[in-house]
């Protein structure tokens, strides 16, 4: 397993949130360092989710239904609240939300490899050159 760069350090304050989305690759691992975050994560087959690539951007899939005020179809998810210490991993492909339920919350993460992502890099970077034009 590699980490293809470097960690990134989340800091939000209470609200905060992260659109319900999936990331094109990699597995997702998180610590939570302070405060508290609620997530919500949903299979890659979660269709009622409204999966879509618009507004365009690399790597990422938003959704149309937002989870946090949507009716969420029963057992369709998970719903986890990270604390100080707390390790979550997202695996490749999921969708997940995230809000800071704390007054402010200190995460960082980083991305670890996973089998199929060379090609999905290569399809991330066709989709770019393709949606470019449009963006400008």
């Amino acid at each position: 397993v590699s980490a293809p760069g470097a960690p990134t350090l989340w800091l939000g304050s209470k609200g905060a949130r992260t659109p319900c989305h999936q990331d094109a690759y990699g597995h997702n691992v998180v610590a939570q360092l302070a405060g508290e975050k609620c997530w919500l994560l949903f299979a890659p087959d979660s269709k009622w989710l409204g999966a879509h690539r618009l507004p365009f951007e690399d790597s990422s899939t938003f959704t149309d239904m937002d989870p946090f005020h949507a009716e969420v179809p029963a057992e369709s998810g998970l719903h986890v609240v990270l604390c100080p210490g707390d390790v979550l991993v997202v695996p490749r492909h999921w969708f997940h939300a995230v809000e800071c339920i704390s007054e402010w919350s200190l995460s960082l993460n980083q991305w670890l490899d996973a089998p199929g992502d060379t090609e999905e890099r290569v399809h991330e970077a066709i989709a770019r050159c393709l949606a470019s034009p449009f963006l400008e």
